[in-house]
């Protein structure tokens, strides 16, 4: 994306106007340093290990190597267990689990959760269930044991530090995570190793397949016209926004790139206090970008509205990066997001202009400072390899082997 092309933001739905608001991005101004584009990007093709915050992935590596899972669907089931391993503050019974499974040519994304009514127990083993059934070589049963014998130790991530704050007194006052989350009379910080839980597999899976419709969202752009997404983006353009309350929602987003191989996925909880939650409502967005040469995958992690942020970076014309870095640079853009009840605008005000920041000034409708908005993924995928890029905004990280 360079300095001098004119984005696009429809402002219908908060500003009643009848065509679209521009401004220009004359200058860059973004609060993120060009040094960390490495550590957000990886052009390798090998594996690649991405989460969001857990930073000790050698060792999960040490373990596919000692194991022998060499195998693409072997992995990403492991790395999925492992996830639930170093988040024992995400109810597995109740957590909603979505994921995209592909490579440059298929791909196939399948969200498992409450369906008309209906509560159903361990979406998280039914989808790996799944997985197992028509990926991998080992299976789920196999790979389950391996995990939970290699991995009795494991380390507190920031996320998790921050629930063990937050039910500090809970902790303290059950008797097996004082036991296993507590040190001395403080709940464990990041870094510390605790004891992890050993996962069961359900007794019987119901190896239902959820229906999961992807909906077509066009552009004028004659060679981007394959655009499928989970979210059907064409409500946006009707001034429907998908705003909900994302507070007190627990999630894992996580993902795994192989050679032309990619998957990635996320476990969603509403808390609704210690050691429980419901199933989220809220998951992650997703759209699928089909070019001549190549695929272009844009992942919204859950938040108040993720497919909006998807739609926004598509009106930009992310569609017509040519380069890892242009797409980056898409990535790291000032963000802004449409908010309901009551009705107001969020702006990246600290990673904008001084001229974008008077725009909306102008435009005298609520507008909000917010330090950092959505958390986007990005995948990249050719005949050759896959490609990946990560929100600087956040602490998403990634092991990127050679």
């Amino acid at each position: 994306m360079k300095a001098s092309i004119i984005l696009k933001i429809s402002l219908l739905f908060l500003f009643s106007c009848q065509s679209y608001f521009k401004f220009l991005d004359g200058e860059k101004n973004y609060s993120v340093i060009e040094e960390d584009f490495e550590k957000k990007v990886c052009t390798q093709n090998s594996l690649n290990l991405i989460s969001e915050n857990y930073p000790y992935k050698e060792e999960f590596l040490s373990f596919l190597s000692e194991k022998k899972l060499t195998s693409f669907g072997d992995q990403i089931i492991a790395w999925s267990l492992y996830q639930a391993k170093v988040r024992p503050d995400i109810n597995l019974k109740h957590a909603r689990f979505s994921f995209i499974i592909g490579n440059d040519k298929n791909y196939q994304y399948l969200d498992y959760k409450n369906s008309k009514g209906k509560t159903q127990n361990y979406y998280f083993y039914e989808g790996l269930n799944y997985l197992a059934k028509n990926y991998s070589k080992s299976g789920l049963k196999k790979i389950t044991a391996l995990v939970n014998q290699y991995f009795k130790q494991v380390k507190v991530s920031k996320t998790l530090e921050i629930y063990f704050s937050k039910y500090s007194s809970n902790i303290m006052s059950d008797k097996l995570w004082y036991k296993k989350f507590t040190k001395g009379n403080n709940t464990l910080k990041s870094g510390e190793s605790f004891r992890s839980f050993d996962l069961s597999l359900p007794k019987k899976f119901t190896n239902q397949i959820p229906q999961t419709p992807l909906f077509d969202y066009f552009v004028e752009d004659k060679t981007s016209q394959d655009i499928k997404c989970n979210q059907d983006l064409n409500l946006y353009k009707k001034q429907i926004y998908l705003t909900q309350n994302s507070f007190n929602i627990s999630n894992a987003s996580f993902g795994l790139t192989k050679n032309r191989k990619y998957f990635l996925a996320s476990l969603t909880l509403q808390d609704t206090g210690f050691k429980s939650g419901v199933t989220s409502k809220i998951t992650s967005s997703v759209c699928f970008i089909k070019k001549p040469d190549h695929r272009l995958l844009v992942y919204s992690l859950p938040s108040i509205d993720p497919g909006q942020h998807i739609f926004n970076l598509i009106n930009y014309e992310v569609y017509k990066t040519k380069s890892l870095a242009e797409l980056d640079e898409y990535i790291r853009f000032p963000r802004h997001i449409f908010v309901t009840n009551p009705n107001k605008l969020l702006f990246e005000s600290n990673r904008g202009t001084k001229s974008q920041l008077q725009q909306f000034l102008n435009l005298n409708f609520p507008l909000y400072h917010a330090n950092r908005i959505g958390h986007l993924w990005s995948l990249k995928s050719n005949a050759k390899k896959v490609q990946t890029v990560l929100d600087p905004r956040w602490d998403s990280q990634m092991l990127c082997t050679k």
